[in-house]
């Protein structure tokens, strides 16, 4: 047994193969929306879906979606206008990779 900080206690020898961890689910959902991003489902300057009704999609709490998209945010996909909502980021905004 060993534990290791940020990941928990585990049972075996150290060099025994650990499952991958497991994406945050609004990491998940920030994908989703980054990959409808990229195959052009909503264009740059746009608005995306509102937060509830991205909330009625994934079935996710309103946290969890603010989240999905603070993750966007900071990623540079998307940007958000106060009372307006939430649009996509022209293409040169956005990460490379």
């Amino acid at each position: 047994m060993y534990t290791e900080q940020g990941r928990g206690t585990f049972v075996g020898p150290k060099s025994a193969p650990q499952s991958p961890r497991r994406v945050p689910v609004y990491q998940q959902i920030a994908n989703e929306i980054i990959g409808e991003i990229k195959a052009g489902a909503y264009a740059p300057n746009r608005l995306i879906p509102s937060e509830k009704t991205l909330e009625q999609r994934f079935d996710r709490a309103p946290g969890t979606i603010r989240q999905a998209v603070a993750h966007m945010r900071e990623l540079g996909w998307v940007f958000t206008v106060p009372q307006k909502g939430t649009y996509v980021s022209k293409p040169e905004d956005w990460p490379e990779g």
